[in-house]
């Protein structure tokens, strides 16, 4: 890490806190896009492994997909286009609504996701096997807070 980029130290105020969790963030969003990429050999991008947990989670219309992806709506379209084409997602009419098109992951969609979710969790579960002891208890203890000031919406 260049000195430009060294985070600064841990400070006691709240901003100084703040700027450790973005900066952390940051880190931890750039080491699962890597592993997107690794563990899918290319094939998947972090927004398609986004949409495909999403959808894993609960099967949705392309608005709900769209909202909560926090995307547009042409945007998720684009990205939804990509993943059918893959034979990751399939699209199927509501049988209780007509006008409303359900996206559903295929076997192929769920195994990919699944393979590459599992490849994230042994990845970090052996950097989180370097900690010892005391660590591993601060650890812990900084999760509870963080998921208490940061709820968690569905999972990973």
């Amino acid at each position: 890490m260049s000195p430009a980029s060294k985070p600064p130290a841990l400070g006691a105020g709240a901003e100084d806190q703040a700027l450790q969790v973005m900066i952390l963030g940051r880190s931890i969003i750039r080491l699962v896009r890597q592993g997107v990429q690794q563990h899918s050999q290319g094939a998947l991008t972090h927004i398609q492994y986004r949409a495909l947990s999403r959808l894993a989670r609960q099967p949705s219309g392309l608005g709900e997909l769209a909202q909560g992806m926090q995307v547009r709506l042409p945007t998720a379209s684009c990205l939804v286009d990509g993943l059918e084409q893959a034979g990751w997602v399939d699209r199927s009419r509501d049988a209780r609504d007509r006008r409303r098109v359900e996206l559903l992951l295929t076997a192929k969609g769920l195994a990919l996701r699944e393979k590459v979710r599992q490849g994230l969790r042994q990845e970090l579960a052996k950097r989180l096997a370097k900690l010892d002891a005391r660590q591993a208890r601060d650890f812990k203890a900084g999760m509870r807070v963080l998921q208490q000031l940061f709820p968690v919406e569905g999972g990973a």
